[in-house]
């Protein structure tokens, strides 16, 4: 209690405060269930909690990183390096890239594809779909100190909206249904 305030709560309401942050999923245990019979399709996006203010970017950048200093290259940098890699993992797995057209429903494209698949009896990647999507990400800023752009740079992360290349791996799981019998068997003349 902040010195001057009187506290006009009894000793029993005191004992009644939260210790601990309460979350959604403390609220919503027991209470809400998946239940789920077939599906054919997931869609996960990944986002990392703890980037999603600037502080944390540049934490991210230097300490995760080791970067000495945060500047928005480093960003440019792992996205050129994962566009490379997506491109050099189907080529070297002969996978299809369809580009997507504005308007494209994304698995009406996709489907020969993944039916080609079915009709070899083959998991995998059948093919990886590129769009051009708009997203909500950090953009990095350089500012320096000199109209000329001499001085010492600063940099700053905000988010905007922005067009970003977005990539969909088609994929095909063929899944088995192993059953087994257990035999009993009874040795000879017993009951």
């Amino acid at each position: 209690m902040r010195p001057g305030w009187r506290s006009k709560l009894t000793p029993a309401w005191r004992c009644a405060v939260v210790t601990r942050v309460v979350t959604v999923n403390d609220i919503l245990d027991g209470h809400v269930g998946l239940d789920l019979e077939c599906f054919d399709r997931i869609y996960l996006n990944g986002w990392v909690p703890t980037l999603q203010v600037p502080g944390q970017v540049v934490s991210f950048l230097t300490r995760h990183l080791g970067f000495p200093i945060p500047s928005p290259v480093i960003l440019e940098r792992i996205g050129l390096r994962f566009r490379r890699e997506v491109k050099e993992f189907a080529e070297a797995n002969d996978i299809p890239v369809v580009r997507f057209a504005k308007g494209d429903r994304k698995l009406d494209v996709m489907c020969p594809y993944l039916d080609r698949l079915a009709r070899e009896g083959r998991s995998g990647v059948a093919a990886i779909g590129v769009a051009q999507e708009f997203q909500r990400v950090f953009s990095g800023t350089t500012y320096h100190a000199e109209p000329e752009g001499g001085g010492v740079p600063r940099f700053g992360y905000a988010k905007a909206d922005r067009r970003v290349t977005a990539y969909y791996l088609s994929t095909r799981l063929v899944t088995r249904l192993v059953t087994r019998t257990t035999v009993n068997r009874r040795a000879p003349g017993g009951s």
